[in-house]
């Protein structure tokens, strides 16, 4: 009996984490150009005073590498954020539709095409809320990033949940082997 309620709340936790982490993406997409811009910079530069990228590009101002990277840090951002979504989703998908689904391909459509829908939905979302945003616009691009950010996420849980599943099958053969060794 205690197990059902620890799942109803791990499945709780994880919904309102993916609520959550939904919101935090719609926060940031509610930022003006200025707002986002000069996060995303201070973010950067902090990343850049800790990694120690100067000692590769020696005589490079921190001012110089913060204009080259904030783009592609931006963009990986975006990738980020998505890939972190996907996750959530399709973790939420393999809690609240197990594997004893009767159908594979209902299985797989709940498993995997419902998760990723969602979260291309959501960046289409996304892209048509920070248009709104003062001196933002829509990206196709971006929505191509977060695409590739929601298909790495998918396959983190997917390998994940494969390398977690082999674990347990191997571990269950190991302790029935041992049974069969004692009788």
């Amino acid at each position: 009996m205690g197990k059902i309620n620890d799942s109803k709340t791990r499945k709780a936790v994880l919904l309102v984490l993916t609520l959550s982490w939904m919101g935090v993406i719609f926060w940031f997409s509610s930022k003006s150009h200025g707002e986002s811009h000069s996060m995303s910079g201070k973010v950067l530069m902090r990343l850049l005073e800790i990694i120690p990228i100067r000692r590769v590009m020696k005589g490079v101002s921190v001012n110089v590498l913060r204009r080259r990277f904030h783009m592609a840090f931006r963009k990986f951002a975006h990738f980020t954020e998505f890939s972190i979504l996907s996750a959530l989703l399709t973790t939420l998908a393999h809690r609240y539709f197990p594997q004893y689904e009767k159908s594979r391909r209902v299985r797989v459509f709940l498993r995997t095409v419902l998760p990723v829908s969602l979260a291309l939905g959501y960046a289409f979302f996304d892209e048509l809320h920070q248009r709104g945003s003062a001196g933002r616009d829509s990206n196709l691009l971006d929505v191509l990033i977060d695409f590739f950010g929601i298909c790495f996420g998918l396959l983190l849980v997917k390998t994940i949940t494969f390398l977690h599943q082999k674990r347990r099958r191997k571990k269950a053969q190991t302790a029935e082997a041992d049974r069969a060794n004692h009788d």
